[in-house]
């Protein structure tokens, strides 16, 4: 089961066609790494079918900004973007200088994990009296997350999954 799963659209049909049109070499991969990582992994292990288990998340930030600069709250969300930069350098010098594996490796990392939750958390405190915009936009995140977890659980068919 492992690598079955693939970060496209939960209810995609258009996915695992490729993925079945690249098995039968009728797909050639494009940059996206759906293909290069996905599709790739999926083949080396066998696996003949392949399941979409995302979830589309909104990620409505431009109310969380609008409220920030509205109500004095702009050094949250300059500070979440700054620190988020930071981070993005770090995985662009991956990308550029190391393998797929050295990068996935250093995003896996659980303080490079703990950095990326901590630019939710910073917006999180964006919010006054009983409006809670940035607290909103964390839980739709973890909310997405969730949900995908439930994807993943439901196309387990065997106790080694």
């Amino acid at each position: 089961m492992l690598f079955r799963s693939i970060e496209a659209p939960v209810a995609s049909t258009k996915t695992p066609q490729r993925y079945a049109d690249y098995l039968a070499g009728k797909y050639t991969l494009t940059a996206n790494e759906i293909d290069q990582l996905g599709f790739r992994l999926a083949k080396e292990m066998g696996h003949t079918r392949i399941y979409p288990v995302d979830v589309e998340f909104p990620f409505d930030f431009e109310d969380v900004a609008k409220f920030a600069d509205e109500h004095k709250q702009k050094p949250y969300v300059d500070g979440a973007f700054e620190a988020a930069k930071v981070e993005v350098g770090k995985i662009q010098e991956h990308v550029d200088h190391g393998t797929i594996l050295e990068t996935l490796r250093f995003l896996n990392d659980p303080e490079e994990v703990a950095k990326g939750h901590w630019f939710y958390m910073m917006l999180a405190q964006v919010g006054e009296g009983d409006q809670y915009p940035g607290a909103k936009l964390l839980g739709e995140w973890y909310q997405r997350n969730v949900e995908i977890y439930g994807n993943i659980r439901k196309i387990i068919d065997s106790p080694e999954d």
